[in-house]
């Protein structure tokens, strides 16, 4: 998405008519995150944004807190599978923002700027696909690990036959199919068992952990 459809689809998520109180908001970010270790602020890159000019031409994680804070949707989960870099001089000139860069990794965001930004949502559940001194690998279709495992706990196959050895993931997934719906809860722990026993030098780290003290409901069954 360009900078401007990202900043209307965040508009539009802070309306009451969109995003009601009673409802629950799921967003999944992926892509590239710029950290810049000067001003200590992250940039959420979008399709357009100039890799000279990031502050001006990409989303900060700042606005993008504030814009969360604003939707009146009592339950909020945010999944962040994003590349992260340094905007450096020297990385600046080496990284590509165009989808033909040859990198097949996604790195894993925990900076200064992201613990900020759990701490201006501390009502929101928050997981990163991995730690910052981890590499978050892409399968053989080149789907991200963290993203086939949320899509498979959101409806509710739970991994199907490649985790019936696993006592955790067959009693959520038992645990689930009784209750007809998928827990904020549930898919963070499956998210962490799958993507781990796929890439062991991959763990899924997640934020406000007293967000989960109320645990709710993602997907029916």
């Amino acid at each position: 998405s360009t900078q401007q459809e990202m900043l209307e689809a965040l508009v539009k998520m802070s309306k009451d008519d969109v995003c009601p109180a009673s409802s629950t908001l799921l967003i999944y970010i992926g892509g590239h995150i710029h950290y810049d270790p000067l001003t200590k602020q992250s940039f959420l890159v979008a399709h357009d944004s100039s890799r000279t000019q990031i502050a001006s031409s990409a989303i900060e994680m700042k606005t993008l807190a504030s814009e969360i804070a604003r939707c009146s949707a009592k339950r909020k989960i945010i999944l962040f599978d994003a590349m992260r870099h340094e905007l450096t001089a020297a990385s600046a000139a080496a990284v590509a923002l165009s989808s033909s860069s040859s990198s097949t990794d996604l790195l894993g965001m925990r900076d200064s700027a992201l613990d900020e930004f759990a701490e201006r949502l501390r009502d929101v559940v928050i997981c990163t696909s991995c730690r910052t001194d981890q590499n978050a690998h892409i399968d053989a279709s080149e789907a991200s690990l963290f993203m086939s495992a949320i899509i498979d706990a959101i409806s509710g196959k739970f991994g199907g036959d490649k985790f019936r050895s696993e006592p955790r993931v067959l009693v959520l997934s038992k645990t689930c199919a009784a209750a007809s719906f998928v827990t904020a809860s549930s898919l963070l722990e499956y998210v962490a068992v799958a993507v781990h026993q796929k890439n062991p030098q991959q763990k899924p780290f997640h934020l406000n952990a007293d967000a989960l003290s109320r645990d709710f409901a993602i997907s029916f069954l």
